[in-house]
């Protein structure tokens, strides 16, 4: 995925980001495409949104914008996007059609495979940004703790599918599996300490300097759910013992939300399974990879499930 030059030079002219030295596509992301731009004032993210401009959309970013202030403000100790506002005073652009948005580039490096001691740096900054996020005042519109009970109707459309190709196939194959581990997991009592959760806490969102963490990314999956979400997000079969015990250090974690771990991993895949379904469909070549990769994951935690629960 590219911009075009008319793209860019418009970009940088809606956001007065002076004049374009280079553009580099930024690979990963599922939905949006991000590039990184140099210009004469400095280095700047330009997002290209993968999605159009609805209601539920730009409710979304109202919650991210608000979000990121609120960390501002509380002296969050680590560096967060900037989004920049346009020359009408809004953060997102409709430029030729499609959606844009631009913060300034945070200096660090991204490392995919963290050792302990930096595992135990990102489950310091989680407990930190749960400390601070718990006191965010949540505004009604978006105050609802997510129940996941939504999923079954995501599930009822996909029993409507027709097999036409190998990702309707395998989908279908494994239809029965995840709707039944799904009602299983939703029988569970997870909605303990719900806060606004980051939702997308992995490496890949991390910036470092050397060991030191300094930079956290993509606050665009916000949702109001069990802090244990994001726990369970970063969870590392062989390592959840470093990642439970380093949380304790900075943050109390009851027995029982612990325990709640394995049921969020399970929601996950469960979640998982739909969206590369439906949610991919922009990204044709990703699909079938992904709904593999979710299979595997989930028997692998429901294998887990059964012989410690």
């Amino acid at each position: 995925m590219i911009l075009t030059k008319k793209e860019v030079i418009k970009v940088s002219s809606v956001y007065n980001l002076g004049n374009v030295r280079n553009i580099k596509y930024i690979l990963g992301g599922m939905i949006n495409y991000n590039f990184f731009l140099k210009t004469n004032k400095g280095n700047y993210i330009v997002r290209k949104l993968g999605y159009k401009q609805g209601s539920w959309q730009m409710n979304k970013k109202e919650l991210e914008f608000g979000v990121l202030d609120y960390l501002k403000e509380k002296k969050f100790p680590y560096k967060i996007p900037c989004f920049l506002k346009n020359k009408n005073g809004n953060y997102v652009s409709k430029i030729y059609g499609n959606l844009f948005e631009v913060y300034e580039r945070i200096p660090g490096r991204k490392i995919v495979n963290l050792n302990n001691k930096q595992l135990k740096e990102m489950v310091k900054a989680l407990a930190i940004y749960h400390k601070i996020i718990k006191n965010f005042h949540v505004k009604k519109k978006f105050s609802r703790a997510d129940d996941n009970k939504w999923m079954l109707e995501k599930y009822s459309f996909l029993r409507k599918v027709k097999p036409k190709n190998k990702v309707d196939k395998l989908m279908l194959k494994h239809l029965d599996f995840f709707e039944n581990l799904l009602k299983k997991s939703l029988k569970i009592d997870i909605q303990q300490n719900v806060l606004m959760t980051h939702s997308d806490f992995s490496a890949w969102n991390l910036l470092w300097k050397e060991d030191k963490l300094v930079g956290i990314l993509d606050f665009e999956n916000l949702s109001y759910r069990p802090r244990v979400f994001d726990i369970a997000y970063m969870w590392d079969d062989k390592r959840n013992k470093i990642i439970v015990d380093t949380y304790r250090k900075y943050k109390s974690l009851s027995k029982k939300e612990e325990n709640n771990i394995i049921i969020f991993k399970l929601l996950s895949s469960c979640n998982m399974f739909w969206w590369s379904y439906f949610g991919m469909k922009k990204r044709p070549e990703l699909r079938y990879g992904w709904l593999l990769r979710t299979i595997r994951n989930a028997k692998k935690y429901e294998d887990m499930w059964n012989k410690e629960f």
